[in-house]
């Protein structure tokens, strides 16, 4: 055990590389192609997919045309881009590990050591599997397998499900724009729920009428111009991290909740209650499952049915549930998972940053530039965490 923790000795390099070859070993006997995806990335693709608060955290640089570039910040975009180049049109099932350096700029929580910059991953994506589902877990099968081949015998391990959010908002009666923007905000809670609130109140606030006439609900991108000839009028610019589109979207919205009742506060409740489902599998889907008889007509069964699938996969894998905490709130860290995550910490009251994590994340693919929709699954482990925990030290 070493008390400091020196990433710049050789005994930590040496341990590094061995936890490194221990996991591409348990990949590679899975099946999984070896890969080294570039590590410089389009910044302004990573900040799409990722949200904007990505840009604080890459390092940028740009290329001689001055286009905006960064280092990769984690393996997953990098290795969805290498299959584009190698499979145009997406169709190919392809099983991918990669092992190096991600970098991103250290944030008031990265106070240790470990988190000034840059660490390394190892990873696994699987793309277009024949069952997804059966991806999910594998992949989660794998990155447990590895973790305990690298001397880490006890950890904490989390999931969570976006797929299964969306289907709860999906079955309660809202207009659909409602749906999109709640699931918008998932990943933002502060967000999220001022929005639903903003749902249940009363329609006081109206738009200005110079601002209602502006507006055609059947032509979005008329109304869009009419507002930006009004701005010009008024000499004010467009500022910030919001385009005009959505602005002109947020304002047509608005025209139409003036006349829509507000969300009705039982509907607002089982949504809540949802998200503060922190328990134990087998207790959450009976959480879940007793949520559908709280309001009339509130079909629950393809979420339930999903989770259901899930644990029986779980056992399957032989994947032990007894330490593992599904919260109905995890997940909203990156905007471009669609389903199943998880992540692995320390046990303990106090766990650290993630060890390990992963999940499934069937719309990337598409972001990314795919012509059609490509279900995918991944995971990568933080090597350098990995063996901060199997020595003891602070993460």
């Amino acid at each position: 055990m070493t008390s400091t923790l020196d990433r710049h000795s050789a005994r930590w390099l040496d341990a590094l590389a061995a936890r490194a070859a221990t996991i591409l070993q348990v990949f590679d006997g899975a099946g999984f192609e070896m890969v080294a995806p570039a590590h410089i990335q389009p910044a302004a693709l990573l900040v799409d997919l990722v949200g904007e608060e990505m840009r604080e955290a890459t390092f940028g640089v740009t290329d001689r045309a001055a286009a905006e570039l960064c280092l990769r910040t984690d393996l997953t975009v990098p290795i969805c881009r290498l299959f584009l180049q190698r499979h145009p049109d997406a169709r190919a099932i392809a099983r991918y590990a990669a092992s190096g350096m991600v970098f991103r700029q250290p944030t008031g929580a990265d106070t240790a050591e470990l988190d000034a910059g840059e660490l390394h991953q190892v990873g696994l994506e699987l793309f277009n599997a024949r069952d997804p589902a059966r991806a999910e877990v594998e992949a989660l099968d794998l990155v447990l397998t590895a973790l305990r081949r690298s001397d880490l015998r006890a950890f904490r391990l989390r999931i969570g499900d976006v797929g299964v959010f969306h289907d709860l908002v999906d079955a309660i009666d809202m207009p659909g724009r409602w749906r999109d923007r709640l699931k918008h905000h998932f990943r933002r809670p502060k967000a999220f729920m001022s929005y639903l609130r903003r749902l249940t109140a009363s329609r006081t606030a109206k738009l200005p009428d110079e601002v209602r006439r502006l507006l055609d609900p059947a032509d979005p991108l008329k109304s869009e111009h009419a507002i930006a000839r009004h701005l010009d009028a008024q000499g004010v610019a467009v500022l910030g991290t919001r385009r005009l589109s959505e602005i002109t979207a947020q304002l047509l919205e608005q025209l139409a909740d003036e006349t829509e009742p507000p969300l009705e506060l039982s509907a607002a409740s089982i949504i809540d209650t949802y998200l503060s489902i922190e328990a134990a599998p087998h207790e959450a889907m009976k959480r879940i499952a007793e949520l559908g008889g709280r309001q009339p007509n509130l079909d629950l069964s393809r979420a339930l049915t999903t989770f259901e699938r899930r644990l029986a996969l779980f056992a399957e894998a032989r994947i032990d549930t007894a330490d593992m905490t599904f919260a109905a709130d995890f997940g909203r860290n990156f905007e471009y998972y669609t389903g199943f995550v998880f992540e692995v910490t320390r046990p303990g009251p106090v766990a650290g940053r993630a060890i390990a994590g992963g999940g499934r994340y069937d719309r990337l693919l598409q972001a990314v530039g795919a012509p059609v929709r490509v279900p995918a699954a991944g995971a990568a482990i933080y090597t350098d965490r990995l063996l901060a925990a199997a020595w003891g030290g602070a993460l």
